[in-house]
């Protein structure tokens, strides 16, 4: 007897489960229906509870936690609605941005003398592009013809290399070697002068010390005249860029409540120059050796794409850099200072890629002693500057 009541027991409990849509059967119709007169289950009763059973698992598997469609089934089913949490993912670069060992290569067209890094990527710092100026005087007849820029070709790593430690560990992220041909050239009625250089560079970008993000440019320089080639300098020089979004260093922020970006990029130089022979610079002694050492800070004004002026910028340039091996009889410093204005013509820079063309107006005026040469210089200019195409910096944003 004990035996006949287990087991429509057990049917009871199966049968009117939640998941087969609450059936209620009476004690006597599972006895009548699924048990013999010995107690024992009927092959009727059998292909009932294998098809109870069946139906049970498929409901089990239809209600999992990420699927909650049968909301009164979870709710009478506790168990069913403990979702599985996943493992916190580790705080390492992986996880942030993904890492790559791809390399490009990319031809550049700037301005000369160039002293940040390609690697940022920001189209809109104030470094100018290359510039090309034609003028004719007709009663004095004379033709000039003036060009001043760069010419490079960088190889790069467009993504941060992979790194599985700590993230906070100061690491290197990203390089460029940047190689090339700076000019600074002129020529009247077909008599040429000016300086030409040939050069080799190495940009890091690494976790810093001091800043979240650190940018460090070497630069080995070979100049000569384009006149007779007598002018014979070796350069070294190593600038180092700070960047952080906290400190408002090194990128460029909007000013609450405006259209107006604010852009302050401070760097430090240390630059020396041995002159095998001076030419035609009369400012630099030939077998002398130069090192100088000191700060330089770029300020730039433009405007967000959702203003009237977003194709309009302002910039000012300022650097001191102090001789160390002269004699304070014969020491020369050098102090620049630079202010313009550009308005853009043209820029053609699609889904943000290597790919750029940026043809500006340009309206500046400079003064001080000239880097390298160490002329003096009160100029104006007015005229065209072209930038071609840019590093990638798939590393996020530096503008707000």
């Amino acid at each position: 007897m004990f035996k006949k009541y287990f087991c429509a027991l057990v049917f009871f409990v199966v049968i009117s489960s939640p998941s087969n849509a609450q059936v209620n059967l009476d004690l006597n119709a599972v006895l009548k229906n699924y048990l013999d007169k010995n107690g024992n289950i009927t092959e009727a009763g059998r292909r009932k509870l294998n098809a109870a059973l069946q139906k049970e698992r498929k409901a089990q598997v239809e209600t999992s936690p990420s699927q909650t469609t049968n909301s009164a089934a979870l709710t009478s089913n506790p168990q069913r609605t403990k979702a599985v949490v996943p493992p916190r993912p580790r705080s390492t670069p992986e996880n942030v941005n993904p890492p790559g060992n791809d390399f490009q290569g990319v031809l550049l067209l700037r301005d000369a003398y160039s002293y940040a890094a390609f690697l940022r990527g920001d189209n809109k710092l104030s470094d100018n592009g290359a510039s090309l100026s034609f003028a004719q005087d007709n009663i004095d007849r004379t033709r000039i013809v003036a060009g001043k820029g760069a010419l490079l070709y960088a190889f790069h790593n467009t993504r941060d290399l992979p790194y599985a430690g700590a993230y906070d560990d100061v690491r290197l992220q990203r390089f460029a070697f940047v190689p090339g041909v700076e000019w600074d050239v002129r020529s009247k009625n077909a008599k040429e002068s000016g300086l030409l250089s040939a050069r080799a560079g190495l940009e890091l970008k690494y976790r810093g010390w001091l800043v979240p993000t650190e940018y460090l440019t070497t630069k080995f320089i070979y100049t000569t005249d384009v006149e007779k080639s007598e002018t014979k300098l070796y350069n070294g020089e190593i600038v180092w860029e700070p960047v952080s979004n906290l400190y408002h260093v090194g990128v460029r922020k909007r000013l609450r409540g405006t259209d107006i970006l604010l852009g302050f990029y401070p760097s430090v130089t240390a630059n020396y120059v041995y002159v095998g022979n001076a030419g035609s610079l009369a400012s630099l002694t030939k077998d002398e050796d130069y090192l100088w050492i000191g700060p330089a800070v770029d300020v730039d004004i433009s405007f967000a794409k959702t203003s009237i002026f977003h194709n309009l910028s302002f910039y000012t340039k300022y650097r001191y850099m102090y001789e160390t091996l002269g004699s304070s009889f014969f020491r020369t410093n050098i102090d620049w200072f630079e202010a313009g204005t550009k308005m853009k013509l043209i820029e053609y820079n699609p889904d943000n890629s290597t790919d750029l063309v940026d043809l500006s107006l340009q309206l500046s005026y400079t003064r001080g002693t000239k880097y390298q040469t160490l002329e003096s210089a009160d100029d104006f200019f007015v005229g065209l500057k072209l930038k071609l195409n840019k590093l990638a910096a798939k590393e996020g944003k530096e503008e707000e």
